[in-house]
């Protein structure tokens, strides 16, 4: 049996079931997935465009764009076939703020809603919660916008709570309803040694779709996001198609083969898998007693401290985790843990990420 999803929403769509059909047909399962692609748009300008019939969007399906250099309206999309699960989301620089979804004076996301029922009745309809911005864009603010936050996580978790008000509005399980891309892509980059961030300057001198080498130049540095509108690079787009696949049909994406050869690496995309997997059903991956760790080169590289600080505020970073040689210590190894006073080294070479332990006060442990 074949499912067919429509997505309603903007380039964070487009980024998100990217590689949703592919994925699926290594699992043996059948996935379209479209897209209903406006620049930006949130839900106040799909509500208009919907009642003023306007032309205003491109269709995508499995990644493709079939509306060529024409334009469409939201009703002709429902026309193109019976969709299974339909997604909503709020456009990216208003996701923080409910108000941006629905007042009594605006009720956008209800008369969305209401839009989506009167065309595809039998659709079920759930909340694609977006990502926040990379740090830079978050803290800084960019051309786009000018909110500012503390940092990412500070803006994923007002996304999120907008998000679960807009479930609660619409009567939607905040536990079945929302697909937590955003979650993963947190994850990745706070517990996961996946990078903040996006290769600056790579946008213009790398057209990020024009060529599988182009897409890979964008994944360089553990990079998740392709440029300051914070779309997500391909590494980004994997990750968030494997979250869709496991939240919406409960499918493992841990057991898929098929993974962008030329732009991700084999080993990087079964990372990802189990992030997806852990943002869905919580279910942690490559835990070792205290700490969360990957594999890096012939050893293992440590992404994140998963234990209780002592009282004394001390952490012994050790040398061997399951058998195999602490390599790395990666940025994100404490990052948002508090209580840290001291941190001890091994003797053994370990690199360093800069930011992982500069913050701390640190020793050599003691010789034996």
């Amino acid at each position: 049996m074949g499912y067919n999803v429509l997505a309603i929403g903007n380039s964070y769509s487009n980024n998100a079931i990217y590689y949703i059909s592919r994925i699926a047909e290594s699992m043996g399962k059948s996935v379209s997935a479209t897209s209903l692609y406006q620049a930006g748009c949130p839900f106040e300008r799909h509500v208009q465009f919907y009642n003023n019939d306007t032309k205003a969007y491109k269709f995508y399906v499995d990644a493709v764009n079939i509306s060529g250099t024409g334009l469409n309206t939201m009703k002709e999309v429902f026309k193109l076939k019976n969709f299974d699960y339909i997604t909503i989301q709020q456009a990216p620089a208003r996701a923080t703020l409910f108000s941006t979804y629905w007042t009594e004076e605006h009720p956008w996301l209800t008369e969305l809603y209401d839009i989506i029922k009167k065309h595809q009745p039998n659709a079920k309809i759930i909340i694609h919660q977006t990502w926040s911005f990379s740090h830079k864009s978050a803290t800084e603010g960019t051309e786009w916008w000018a909110t500012t936050y503390k940092n990412s996580k500070e803006m994923f978790l007002l996304m999120k709570d907008a998000y679960e008000q807009a479930a609660d509005k619409l009567s939607i399980d905040k536990e079945t309803g929302i697909i937590p891309v955003g979650k993963a892509i947190q994850l990745a980059k706070d517990e996961y040694g996946y990078s903040d961030s996006y290769n600056i300057g790579y946008s213009r001198l790398y057209p990020p779709d024009s060529s599988d080498e182009n897409a890979a130049k964008h994944c360089e540095n553990r990079a998740l996001y392709t440029d300051n509108i914070d779309h997500l690079n391909h590494r980004g787009r994997y990750l968030a198609s494997c979250v869709w696949l496991e939240k919406i049909f409960g499918y493992d994406c841990r057991t898929a083969t098929y993974y962008p050869k030329g732009v991700l690496s084999e080993e990087d995309c079964v990372i990802l898998r189990n992030i997806a997997h852990e943002a869905v059903t919580g279910e942690r991956a490559y835990i070792s007693g205290e700490w969360r760790a990957i594999p890096y080169e012939e050893g293992t590289e440590i992404v994140h401290f998963m234990g209780k600080v002592p009282k004394d505020g001390v952490i012994k970073i050790p040398d061997v985790i399951d058998s195999k040689a602490v390599k790395k210590v990666n940025a994100t190894a404490f990052k948002y843990i508090d209580g840290i006073k001291k941190i001890v080294l091994p003797h053994t070479h370990i690199i360093y990420d800069d930011g992982a332990i500069n913050q701390y006060k640190t020793m050599k442990e003691k010789s034996k």
